[in-house]
């Protein structure tokens, strides 16, 4: 009986620990919107390229990550010439891979 519920407790917490570890990630267009408050160069932009580990992507209300994670983030704004279609702006993400 004791060996079961010390496993049934070893369970329990391991599923909070996940739960919680899950908690923690947000959508990437969650991430974005919080990006583009605190940065005045693309606050006003309707999109913005994302590039996360060198793979650029698209779907950003699939793609969920963890903001404690990310060990480097660029932001490159390109000002468009005057005869060019506008460019959106990039955000470059490095991640830290557990």
């Amino acid at each position: 009986m004791l060996k079961k519920t010390f496993a049934t407790i070893l369970f329990l917490l391991l599923c909070n620990t996940i739960c919680a570890q899950e908690s923690q990630k947000i959508t990437l267009k969650e991430f974005i919107e919080q990006v583009k408050e605190k940065n005045e160069s693309i606050k006003k932009a309707d999109s913005v390229n994302v590039m996360i580990n060198d793979l650029l992507t698209e779907n950003h209300d699939e793609y969920k990550i963890d903001p404690k994670n990310i060990s480097r983030m660029e932001i490159l704004v390109i000002e468009p010439e005057k005869n060019t279609s506008g460019v959106k702006p990039s955000i470059i993400i490095s991640t830290i891979i557990k």
